[in-house]
């Protein structure tokens, strides 16, 4: 009988790994999907203004592809960049599958103050309903968050005393050789 336990609770353990590789394997592909984009200053430094609200959320205003109107979007350091699934398909964007309900989208600009991103490929999610409290706190519609993977183009700096983001052209060059290729070499913990 013992022998059959051990059995039991080995095999189960090797189901499980089994499933949480194939799980893991799966939102590795998924990040993978996203690499690209281009980012480019106006001038060697750039200077965006932002505003905290609530006790720590930096907001700045955004625009995508070439909508005259800049929407609010969260600026979040270490989270990926999101946009509203809501705003994407009013705006008419072509969303594409990656697995499961994840999707994301080809913008051709990401526009901020001084800050222009090409053909970027940001998650589209629910953004308004998994963070609500964030907008409803502060009565603002959010259309999305810009995260590390827009910054990775610039040396940046948050300057919490004049509310400004300072972004400048990093003095190490990262070069892309192609456009699957990572420009940081990282681990991927899930």
């Amino acid at each position: 009988m013992k022998k059959v336990k051990l059995l039991y609770l080995v095999f189960s353990v090797v189901l499980f790994s089994l499933y949480s590789y194939s799980k893991a394997d799966q939102r590795i592909k998924m990040f993978e999907n996203l690499k690209g984009g281009s980012g480019k200053l106006k001038t060697n430094i750039v200077r965006i203004p932002f505003e905290i609200k609530g006790s720590h959320i930096i907001f700045i205003d955004v625009k995508i592809n070439e909508q005259e109107k800049k929407k609010p979007f969260v600026f979040d350091t270490g989270g990926v960049t999101l946009l509203d699934k809501t705003y994407a398909k009013k705006s008419n964007l072509e969303l594409k599958k990656l697995y499961g309900e994840n999707y994301y989208t080809i913008l051709k600009k990401i526009e901020f103050p001084g800050v222009k991103i090409n053909k970027f490929k940001p998650f589209v999610i629910n953004f308004r309903k998994k963070f609500s409290s964030l907008g409803n706190r502060e009565n603002t519609i959010l259309y999305g968050m810009i995260g590390c993977d827009v910054l990775r183009f610039f040396k940046l700096t948050v300057d919490y005393q004049t509310n400004n983001i300072i972004l400048s052209d990093s003095t190490e060059q990262l070069v892309v050789k192609n456009e699957n290729q990572d420009l940081l070499k990282m681990k991927i913990l899930l």
